[in-house]
């Protein structure tokens, strides 16, 4: 069977209920959390208001929750962000990261399986994407995501799909590659070091939501030492994660290498996200002989991102389906069965 490499991006998701990038703080301003959970994000709607004065010499989209990352990332690295205090860099940054977590946890609800109520169905896009890859060769299949949710890693483990995150050099080739260039609500790093992948079996349930994020935050690696969760933003920069997912990038890089089908479904191409133009420009290029390059998106603005990211080698292989992830799923798997 052909490679094909599935690229999904937040529309994905927000079939699940997670929030898109540009509802995300309205989402996180509207939770009901406690004292403690509600400091990280008043900690960021703060510096979101004295970050307005960048508008006097820039434009930038401080609703885009995206875009608020970048820049906390980018004041952390060149040491300024506004009127923001040096001292209170480092801890926005973190705050930034557990009002991701925060909000996905609270966002994503999950129904009870009838037929065992000690557990939650999948998402419904998900659930039928499973269901449909569950009888076939898992080599032949490689999940790139930009998104930090669990919704299709739950869905997989409901079907019993093994996956491999491809965190470390050393594979497991009989699984389906789950590639989360931008982190995950179970990925954490350790204050030595160490990035910590949360078991299944530590994840808390309540009755319609998984807390992974809340439950990963509140574990101790070593030492008594708190881990913190692998969150990266979107943006050009992403050197301080090299270390924790360097392999993920490499192997997501060969996956598209080798690809005859690559279908991008609810990704929009932000202009932000010069990452993954640089990752698909280099990692498409191999031996394979590329049949489809497919993007579905209910945006009709995304096609013209992508029209100016496909070379003229491959744009005759391009096409653009105006249509959402749940109404494409089977017809996917007809196209290339």
């Amino acid at each position: 069977m052909a490679k094909t490499v599935f690229v999904l991006g937040a529309g994905a998701s927000k079939e699940a209920g997670a929030p898109l990038m540009s509802e995300f703080l309205d989402r996180a301003n509207s939770l009901d959390l406690s004292k403690h959970e509600k400091e990280d994000i008043d900690n960021v709607f703060k510096a979101i208001q004295k970050l307005k004065v960048v508008h006097y010499n820039s434009y930038v989209d401080l609703d885009n929750i995206e875009t608020v990352f970048g820049l906390i990332e980018m004041g952390t690295l060149i040491n300024r962000l506004a009127d923001v205090p040096l001292n209170e860099l480092e801890g926005l940054k973190k705050s930034i990261q557990r009002l991701i977590v925060q909000t996905l946890d609270l966002s994503l609800k999950m129904k009870i399986d009838p037929e065992n109520t000690l557990r939650q169905l999948p998402a419904p896009c998900y659930h039928k994407f499973a269901s449909t890859l569950k009888d076939k060769n898992a080599q032949a299949f490689s999940v790139i995501t930009f998104n930090y949710d669990m919704v299709i890693d739950y869905a997989f483990r409901y079907y019993g799909i093994p996956i491999d995150y491809c965190l470390e050099e050393v594979q497991n080739n009989q699984a389906l590659k789950l590639l989360k260039l931008h982190g995950s609500l179970n990925w954490g790093k350790c204050e030595c070091g160490t990035t910590y992948v949360l078991p299944w079996d530590k994840f808390k349930y309540t009755s319609s939501f998984l807390t992974i994020g809340a439950t990963l935050l509140s574990q101790i690696h070593c030492e008594n030492k708190t881990i913190e969760p692998v969150l990266v933003p979107p943006t050009w920069n992403k050197g301080a994660y090299h270390s924790e997912l360097r392999n993920v990038w490499r192997q997501a890089a060969k996956e598209l290498s080798e690809a005859e089908n690559i279908f991008i479904i609810g990704y929009s191409l932000p202009e932000s996200d010069i990452f993954f133009k640089y990752l698909f420009a280099l990692g498409t290029v191999g031996k394979a002989f590329l049949k489809k390059i497919w993007v579905y998106n209910p945006d009709p603005a995304v096609e013209n991102r992508f029209k100016a990211l496909i070379g003229k080698g491959i744009e005759k292989k391009f096409k653009f389906i105006q249509k959402p992830f749940s109404e494409v799923i089977y017809s996917i798997f007809n196209i290339i069965d």
